[in-house]
């Protein structure tokens, strides 16, 4: 697999990423497109997309914050045709390992059902661990007067401390909820 860093929606591979984003997720959890053009235009914002060693294919992406000590890993997905081979498992080892010592930082769905569970399984054997007592309020991406709703902070190689915690949520608040 290769790895494309992009940081604007006039890439040429950004329309790719777009519509594995389109079909991944749900209407909340997706920003409009212009606000995410926004977001990509923000220094601390960008995307990596993976491509197949024989070519120029989208096997997926993923859509990440960078600061000094951590990464906020927003939005992660592979191709519809990739899914369900392991790929995603080796994009999310590259993706961490890339980017050492910074902390991975990732939310997801409550344990309500067999997806999430399976997700959250997911993660935990790539070295994720569920911050269960963190609260992890999140807007509507698509409609950010709706109401929020809950999620789980993830993070890679441990659970946050109180510091870490508080400093991930004032940038979540601070910096990737201005972009909505």
């Amino acid at each position: 697999m290769r790895v494309v860093n992009i940081k604007s929606a006039d890439h040429r591979l950004f329309e790719e990423a777009w519509k594995i984003y389109s079909y991944s997720f749900p209407l909340f959890e997706r920003r409009n497109l212009e606000p995410q053009k926004r977001a990509l235009s923000q220094s601390e914002c960008s995307m990596d997309i993976f491509l197949t060693d024989e070519g120029d294919e989208v096997v997926g992406f993923m859509l990440f914050w960078e600061f000094d000590d951590s990464i906020y890993l927003e939005h992660f997905a592979v191709a519809e045709n990739f899914r369900n081979g392991g790929i995603g498992g080796r994009m999310l080892d590259l993706f961490v390992e890339s980017h050492k010592p910074k902390r991975v930082i990732l939310d997801v769905d409550l344990p309500e059902d067999e997806i999430s569970k399976r997700r959250i399984g997911f993660y935990e054997r790539h070295g994720f661990f569920v911050n269960e007592e963190r609260s992890h309020p999140h807007p509507n991406l698509n409609d950010p007067s709706a109401e929020y709703f809950e999620l789980r902070i993830m993070s890679h190689g441990g659970k946050l401390s109180d510091n870490d915690y508080k400093q991930f949520r004032d940038r979540f608040v601070n910096v990737i909820c201005l972009n909505l």
